[in-house]
C-alpha cells in the first residue's frame, strides 16, 4: 500500500466517523470515561507517593519506633493475645536508656486523638482546631523524631514533664486555625476545657498520606498527658541513632532488652514490633497496590465495554455500508484496503477517546491540587502512554473482526444488497 493509498483510507474513515457523530460520541465517551479513571487513579497514587517518599526522607533513616502491637496491615480483628499485651513502661524506657549502648535518644510518647465524635477538644475563645492530635512528649522528642523543628517559642524543657506543666507546643496548622491574627506565644489555649498556655509553634510539614503530619499536633508534656489521661497507657517509644549505619544493629540490640523487660520466652515470638520509616513506604505501597488493583479493574471492565460498543458498531457499520464496499471492491480496493479503513475507523474512535480521557485526567489534577492540596495529585508520562497506548489496542482488538468480516464480503452480493 502506497502512501497516497494510506491518507485516502484514512480520509474515508474519518469522513464515516463524522458522518455519524453521535454514535462515534459515544463510543468515544466509554473509553474517556476507562482512560480517565485509570490516568486519574494513578496521579493521586503517584502523587501521594512522591509525598510519602518526601516525608520518609525527612525522618531520616537514623531513628526507629516500637509498639506494642504488631505493625503492618491488619487483615481482620487483632487477636485477643495481642489485645493483652502489656503496655510500654516508663521504667522500660529508663532501662533501654541505660543500657542500649548504640541508641542516642529515648523517647516515649502517648498519643490523643478523636476517631469517632470530638473527645479531644482545642479552642482558643471562638475558634476552634480541627482534627487535633495531642501527644504527650518529653523534652528530646523533637531531637529524636528529627521532624519536629520550632518555628517560634520553645520546646519543652525537663521540668516541664517532671511537674506536669500545663503547656503546649503548636503544629503550624493548629496554630493558625486557632491565631488567625494574633501570635500565640503566651496564649492560653483550652484542651477539653483545662487551660495551657502555648510556649512555642512548630515549622509547616507537608502531610503523609494525604492527611497526617505535624502540622496536626498539639504536643503537652509526657507528665501532664498522663495525670490529665490515666487510661491511656498505649506508650510508643522513638529511638535515634548516631549513624545511619547502626540502625539494623541498634534494632537487634533494643529487641534484646525489650524482650529481657518483657520476659518474652526465647521459643516465642515478640510481644512488640520495632519497625523503621522505610516501613511505612512498605506499609503504603500495600495499601496503594490494592487500591490501584481495584481500580485497574473497574477501568478494564469499562475499557471492555467500550470495546464491545467499538465492535458492535463497526458491525452495524459493514451492515450498513455494504453496497459501499461492494462499489469500493468492483472499481479495484483490495482486500487490505478494506480490512484497514475500518480498522482505523475502529483505532481512531478508541484513540481518540484516549486523547480525551488524558484531557479530561489533566483537568481532574489540577482541580484535585488546587481544591485540595492536601491530597497531592502528580501526571507521569507514562501513565499518559499507557492510556493512550491501551485506547489504542482495544480499537485494534475489537475492531479486527468487523474489519475482517468487511474485506471478505463479495462483491456481486454486496452490488446487490438491499
Amino acid at each position: 500500500m502506497t502512501w497516497a493509498e494510506l491518507w485516502e483510507t484514512v480520509l474515508v474513515a474519518m469522513g464515516e466517523l463524522y458522518r455519524h457523530k453521535f454514535r462515534s460520541f459515544l463510543t468515544v465517551l466509554g473509553v474517556t470515561i476507562g482512560v480517565l479513571a485509570v490516568i486519574a487513579i494513578a496521579a493521586i497514587i503517584h502523587g501521594l507517593n512522591a509525598s510519602v517518599m518526601d516525608r520518609v526522607a525527612a525522618l531520616g533513616s537514623k531513628g526507629f519506633f516500637a509498639i506494642k502491637y504488631d505493625a503492618g496491615m491488619r487483615m481482620g480483628r487483632m487477636s485477643p493475645a495481642e489485645r493483652q499485651r502489656k503496655d510500654f513502661t516508663y521504667a522500660d524506657v529508663v532501662a533501654l536508656r541505660e543500657q542500649a549502648r548504640l541508641i542516642r535518644e529515648v523517647s516515649p510518647f502517648l498519643t490523643a486523638r478523636s476517631v469517632f465524635g470530638d473527645n479531644y477538644i482545642v479552642k482558643y475563645r471562638n475558634e476552634r482546631a480541627e482534627n487535633p492530635i495531642i501527644r504527650g512528649v518529653e523534652a528530646n522528642f523533637a531531637d529524636t523524631m528529627g521532624t519536629v523543628t520550632v518555628q517560634a517559642g520553645r520546646f519543652f524543657s525537663a521540668v516541664d514533664s517532671e511537674r506536669s506543666l500545663r503547656v503546649s507546643v503548636l503544629g503550624h496548622g493548629i496554630a493558625q486555625a486557632l491565631f488567625p491574627v494574633e501570635d500565640p506565644i503566651g496564649r492560653e489555649i483550652r484542651i477539653n476545657g483545662i487551660p495551657f498556655t502555648v510556649v512555642g509553634t512548630l515549622d509547616h510539614q507537608e502531610s503523609l498520606f494525604g492527611g497526617f503530619s505535624e502540622d496536626n499536633y498539639v504536643l503537652i508534656p509526657y507528665g501532664t498527658f498522663r495525670k490529665m489521661w490515666s487510661e491511656l497507657t498505649d506508650v510508643a517509644i522513638a529511638f535515634s541513632v548516631e549513624d545511619a549505619g547502626q540502625i539494623e544493629a541498634a534494632m537487634e540490640e533494643v529487641e534484646f532488652l525489650l524482650r529481657k523487660l518483657r520476659r518474652v520466652p526465647y521459643n516465642k515470638p515478640n510481644n512488640f514490633s520495632l519497625f523503621t520509616a522505610n516501613f511505612l513506604v512498605d506499609l503504603w505501597n500495600q495499601l496503594t497496590f490494592v487500591l490501584f488493583v481495584i481500580t485497574i479493574v473497574i477501568a478494564s471492565i469499562g475499557l471492555m465495554v467500550g470495546g464491545i460498543g467499538v465492535m458492535n458498531i463497526m458491525l452495524v457499520s459493514v451492515k450498513e455500508r455494504t453496497r459501499e464496499i461492494g462499489v469500493r471492491k468492483a472499481v479495484g480496493a483490495r482486500p487490505r484496503n478494506i480490512l484497514f479503513q475500518f480498522v482505523v475507523e475502529a483505532v481512531t474512535l478508541t484513540t481518540l477517546g484516549g486523547v480525551c480521557g488524558v484531557g479530561a485526567a489533566a483537568l481532574f489534577t489540577l482541580s484535585i491540587n488546587l481544591l485540595v492540596p492536601e491530597l497531592p495529585a502528580r501526571m507521569s508520562l507514562y501513565w499518559i502512554g499507557i492510556g493512550v497506548g491501551v485506547s489504542m489496542s482495544v480499537g485494534l482488538i475489537f475492531g479486527i473482526w468487523p474489519a475482517y468480516k468487511a474485506s471478505r464480503l463479495d462483491p456481486i452480493r454486496c452490488l446487490h444488497y438491499e
